[in-house]
């Protein structure tokens, strides 16, 4: 029973296998059958193209449209209505979700080959820095007008016998005027006048010329050339805005067709002065106006920047009255000897001191001294100041392939002429008064008992149209003015001669608020008749305009002296050393000294002076 049951199963799948590979075919036709009658079922339920889009109404519309393309009329200079496209709300935000990392390029699509060329900009241009003002007047030596003679004086017999003194006339001292009177060519005018000083950044101009002006081509680039510089000037008068005014232009001396330059308005005058800034910041072509020759007084610091050394000469070198900062350390001789122009001392420089001045020498320093002097003013009056520099255009006349695209577009707009820049104006100055006419020189204090203290002074006036100056010597007291009618002395250098008058009008404006000094310093020694040194005087001045001043004896010392040996000739004169002939023959550090004194009756007492020829 189990086989049969066996077989027969085995009997059922031999039969399906056969049934499969004898009607298989059948089947797989049967469904090819279908699917046919499925996508023929499926074509004719599709939509049809209506009768306008028919395979001639379309050749129809082609044809017609390629007609009108032919024969349509278009004018090229018709604008085209501009389409507006708006774009969505929310348009940046949706950039800004997208990250934009994975889109970077390492490898640029189309990389340069060549170099892109760099091209020329304009530098930028530095101004005069820091302007500092100050004003004066005094006696300049001028030259005289072309055709003038001078006039000459003819000595009357007195004056031939007693040239020193006739009829209250005397010769100025020679250590008073060493060079004498003026030239035969020249005269002596008052003039008053406001120094504009300030610093030219040269050092930073030319670095920015380097940045600006250096291509890949060429990386020399020229120095700034400066053409010529222009000062504006503005009167203080507390209302209002300023009123600027051009005063002047100067050119440089590398325009000779340009006028005024420097050595133009430097032949009006006899001689220039020593410039007395240190020569490494001076430049002679443009920026740094010559000092004129001023009679019987030397110029001071104010003629020179603050920031700017003085110079220091080499075969006489002598210390100046403020020290520059930067200069070198000198050690002065224990003591000074006064000499013409005041108290020389004489420097010893170390060798370390030495080896490093000679390296400032030869530095060139970051900037110049400016210095313009304005002889058109008036006393009395306060005035500020403003300077334009004008340099010539380091990118004039270039292919505009060489320059920037703002370069070109400027040059292109510009006249051809125009071949310079301007830095444009400079801060304006501190405001200066021009000072009066007349001055007053602080000199000793004297104090007697029961008495209250007097400062002497020396108060002088000028005479601008002759160029003359009148002075006389005074004690003032605290509070005291300066305006005052007293005898006087004419001072005439141009003739030499002083001239006493038995009055003048003295006009100062000048008021003395306060003073100190006079008191004795250090302790007397026994029995001794020498004078102690005496504190120099500090004195507070009120000029005109309420301005305050303090003048120091020690500044004023050797003009003082000068003063005083025109106006007192008798007091002081310099009588010979009261017991030179007792002093010993040198020793071995090459000073003479005198004999060692005792107690009384050891050697011979030294007399009162006066009482030695007694």
């Amino acid at each position: 029973m189990a086989k049969k049951k066996k077989s027969k199963a085995k009997g059922k799948g031999t039969d399906f296998k056969g049934m499969l590979i004898q009607h298989g075919e059948k089947f797989v036709m049967a469904l090819v059958g279908l699917v046919g009658v499925w996508l023929i079922y499926s074509a004719t339920q599709r939509e049809s193209l209506d009768e306008n889009r028919s395979p001639d109404q379309l050749r129809t519309l082609a044809d017609q449209a390629q007609s009108n393309i032919e024969q349509a009329d278009w004018d090229p200079n018709e604008k085209l209505q501009a389409i507006a496209i708006a774009a969505p709300q929310d348009a940046d935000a949706q950039l800004a979700a997208i990250p934009l990392a994975p889109y970077d390029t390492k490898v640029p699509f189309d990389p340069i080959t060549i170099p892109r060329k760099k091209v020329r900009s304009d530098p930028d241009l530095l101004p005069v820095e820091e302007l500092e003002v100050s004003a004066g007047v005094g006696l300049i030596a001028m030259q005289l007008p072309q055709g003038a003679v001078r006039p000459v004086v003819v000595p009357t017999p007195t004056e031939l016998m007693n040239p020193q003194q006739a009829d209250g006339i005397r010769k100025i001292p020679t250590e008073v005027l060493p060079g004498g009177a003026a030239s035969s060519s020249g005269e002596i005018k008052g003039q008053f006048w406001a120094v504009v000083v300030g610093k030219v950044p040269t050092a930073a101009q030319q670095e920015l010329y380097r940045q600006a002006l250096a291509t890949a081509d060429s990386q020399s680039v020229p120095p700034p050339e400066y053409w010529a510089y222009s000062v504006q000037r503005a009167e203080v008068t507390g209302s209002g805005e300023p009123n600027w005014v051009h005063v002047r232009t100067v050119f440089s001396s590398d325009m000779p067709q340009q006028q005024p330059r420097l050595e133009d308005i430097q032949k009006q005058w006899q001689k220039a002065a020593a410039p007395l800034a240190d020569q490494r910041y001076i430049d002679i072509k443009l920026f740094t106006h010559p000092l004129p020759p001023l009679v019987r007084r030397e110029w001071d610091r104010s003629v020179v920047h603050s920031d700017i050394p003085l110079q220091m000469p080499k075969d006489s070198p002598s210390a100046p009255s403020t020290a520059a900062a930067g200069t070198p350390r000198v050690h002065a001789e224990p003591a000074p000897q006064p000499q013409e122009g005041g108290f020389n001392f004489q420097m010893r420089p170390d060798a370390n001191e030495q080896t490093a001045q000679t390296i400032v020498e030869n530095t060139e320093p970051p900037v110049k001294l400016f210095r313009y002097f304005d002889f058109n003013v008036q006393p009395g009056k306060s005035y500020r100041y403003k300077v334009e520099l004008v340099l010539k255009d380091p990118n004039h006349g270039l292919s505009p392939k060489e320059l920037d695209e703002a370069v070109a577009d400027r040059l292109s707009k510009q006249a051809p002429n125009i071949t310079y820049r301007k830095t444009g104006a400079s801060q304006p100055s501190p405001a200066v008064t021009v000072p009066l006419p007349g001055r007053v020189l602080a000199g000793p204090v004297t104090e007697k008992p029961n008495r209250e203290p007097m400062a002497s002074v020396i108060v002088s006036t000028l005479n601008m149209n002759q160029g003359t100056e009148h002075a006389t010597q005074r004690e003032m007291p605290r509070g005291g003015a300066a305006n005052m009618v007293a005898k006087a002395t004419e001072i005439d250098v141009e003739l030499s001669q002083l001239r006493d008058m038995e009055s003048h009008n003295f006009v100062t404006d000048a008021v003395v608020l306060d003073f100190y000094g006079g008191q004795e310093l250090g302790e007397r020694k026994f029995r001794s008749t020498e004078p102690l040194l005496k504190a120099p005087t500090h004195m507070l001045l009120m000029g005109p305009g309420g301005s305050l001043t303090v003048q120091s004896e020690m500044d004023n010392f050797q003009e003082y002296r000068q003063y005083e040996m025109m106006l007192n000739p008798e007091e002081t004169a310099q009588p010979a050393l009261q017991g030179a002939d007792e002093l010993e023959p040198d020793d071995e550090d090459g000073r003479r000294r005198r004999p060692q004194r005792g107690r009384r009756g050891r050697g011979q007492e030294t007399q009162p002076p006066g009482l030695q020829n007694q």
